[in-house]
Order: C-alpha cells, then sequence, then structure tokens
C-alpha cells in the first residue's frame, strides 16, 4: 500500500494501535503491522478489522474478568513489512504506537537498521508517536496526506515529529443515559 505522492516513493506504516478502518486505509494508501493480545494464554492478533474476534467479544472477555494483554509487534511482522517496501525500491516510515506503550518503536528502529545493510540505497525512518488510538489514527492521516502534497519523507517525518504533541483525543461519556451508553470520541490536531 503505497501511495501517489512523490511518484509513490514511500510507504507508510503504522501499527494496530491507530484504529484505522480498512477503507481509510486503503483510501490514504497505509498499510499497518499488528500487534497481538494474550487471553487466557492463547496469542491472537489485534486486527484492526476485527476478523479474527469481534469487538463485542473482546469486550464481553474483559467483563467476565479474563485478563487481556497486549504485545509489541512481533519482530517477523515488521521485517516481513518493512522489507516488502524496501525490496520494491521504497523507503518506509513507520508512524508508531507511543513509546511509553509499547516497546514497538524500538524494535522498529532495530529492524529498520539490520534491513539497511540489504538494502542500502533505501530507508526506515520510524517517528514515535507519543500517542496511540486515533490520536496516533489522525497523525497517521496527515501524513498520508503530507505525502500525497509531494513532501519527502524526511520532511513528513520531520512534520509529524513536531506536531505529535498537538494530537489530541476527547472522549466524553453522555451521562444523561446511564452507564451502557456509547462514548463519543472527538480527534484533532490543535
Amino acid at each position: 500500500m503505497v501511495g501517489t505522492g512523490v511518484n509513490g516513493k514511500y510507504a507508510i506504516v503504522t501499527d494496530s494501535t491507530a484504529d484505522l478502518t480498512k477503507e481509510l486505509r486503503q483510501e490514504y494508501g497505509i498499510d499497518y503491522v499488528q500487534m497481538n493480545i494474550t487471553c487466557d494464554g492463547k496469542e491472537l492478533p489485534a486486527s484492526l478489522d476485527w476478523d479474527v474476534y469481534s469487538a463485542k467479544e473482546l469486550y464481553d472477555w474483559l467483563r467476565n474478568g479474563k485478563r487481556i494483554k497486549t504485545t509489541q509487534v512481533p519482530y517477523t511482522s515488521f521485517y516481513k513489512c518493512f522489507e516488502k517496501y524496501l525490496s520494491s525500491g521504497k523507503d518506509v516510515l513507520y508512524i508508531a504506537c507511543s513509546s511509553a506503550l509499547s516497546g514497538s518503536v524500538n524494535l522498529a528502529v532495530n529492524v529498520g537498521q539490520e534491513l539497511r545493510e540489504k538494502y542500502p540505497n533505501n530507508k526506515v525512518v520510524v517517528v514515535d508517536s507519543l500517542i496511540s488510538c486515533m490520536g496516533q489514527g489522525i497523525l497517521v492521516l496527515q501524513a498520508a496526506e503530507n505525502r500525497k502534497n509531494d513532501m519527502d519523507i524526511d520532511k513528513n517525518a520531520r512534520w509529524i515529529y513536531e506536531n505529535r504533541l498537538k494530537s489530541n483525543q476527547i472522549v466524553r461519556y453522555n451521562l444523561a443515559y446511564g452507564k451502557n451508553d456509547k462514548q463519543h470520541v472527538m480527534n484533532y490536531i490543535v
């Protein structure tokens, strides 16, 4: 999934925490690497498409007292994803879940350095978003817009770095209807 900006010179990749739907990822030419969850000792993919289990199932597990843990993106997932683009002559811009929440950003840097030896004419640029969920997602969407407008990978990474503390997520509960009311999430960049 490489966008059209700069002749499709680089891919934009994020991870499971960005909360981007399949439709948004396709529209903006964004790829992602999956994290995993563990539930009762069983490891399952944290798919943004909810194709292994549904969101309702996940929250039912939590309501029933099951302990759910998340993992960082596995090494092989980074390697395969990054190599897919590097081997076709594309650079990779990976916009990671906050390093305060996951070790994925550090692992991505290591995998990118390892692949640099194999693909010396291409690069993997890793940016710690310092956020997760849709706050991270809107940074990724803006990066895709920047790429579409022919911003090169280094300027785009710098833009994300300079604006990542301006990406906000607000969750508001409507208490008028009690605890079962749905939450409303608003995201924006200031």
